[in-house]
């Protein structure tokens, strides 16, 4: 009975392994860049299946005292190039989940707009000729802020997020935050850490739990 459920899950690793090959030969052909990026998160997400029928069929010879037979997981074409691939390909499918899952979690935190498109990694963008608006965060707003520690606090962002229809772009790090008129190349308000409200530093608190 046992050697019935290790032949059944060698039979699926090579399923999954002739499907991976056949997505990523699809891949590579493929010149539209919208159908490509849809094959491209198939192939991840197959990848990732792949890796994770391996670590079940090596979990289950070791828990049953089985030996692991190679070459019954072997199938024509499937190299060390190709195994290679499906291991990148399934590392970024795992860390693209984790990435959506925090950002749910931040979104929960109410820090953010309910429209707000959430950039994790923030979103890069080079301010270092953009005007600021020295009137509205100094002179009206009192947040005693210099156009270096804005550009830096930019620069050092963990998370960023697009509002207003993408006209602006709002910057987190944990010394400050920057909002950005991206339509008029403007430093339109920063402020430092100090001045977070609770939901601003709970998100920045599911930040750093999640390594960021």
């Amino acid at each position: 009975e046992l050697q019935q459920r290790q032949r059944a899950l060698e039979r699926r690793i090579r399923n999954t392994k002739r499907d991976v090959m056949g997505r990523k030969t699809a891949l590579d052909s493929e010149g539209d860049s919208v159908v490509k990026s849809e094959l491209e998160k198939e192939y991840q997400r197959k990848a990732a299946l792949l890796q994770k029928q391996n670590k079940e069929y090596n979990d289950f010879c070791e828990e049953n005292n089985l030996k692991k037979l190679q070459d019954r997981l072997q199938v024509a074409k499937w190299d060390r190039q190709q195994a290679a691939a499906a291991s990148g390909a399934a590392r970024k499918w795992k860390s693209a989940q984790k990435e959506n899952g925090v950002i749910q979690e931040i979104k929960r935190t109410g820090a953010l707009p309910k429209n707000a498109v959430v950039n994790l990694p923030a979103r890069k963008v080079n301010i270092k000729d953009f005007a600021f608006d020295d009137e509205h965060i100094n002179l009206e707003r009192h947040h005693n802020v210099s156009r270096d520690q804005a550009i830096e606090w930019v620069m050092r962002a963990k998370i960023s997020a697009k509002v207003w229809k993408g006209k602006y772009e709002r910057f987190y790090s944990e010394d400050g935050a920057t909002y950005v008129d991206l339509l008029s190349k403007t430093i339109r308000t920063a402020f430092s850490s100090s001045e977070y409200n609770a939901a601003t530093r709970k998100m920045m608190e599911v930040l750093k739990e999640n390594g960021y």
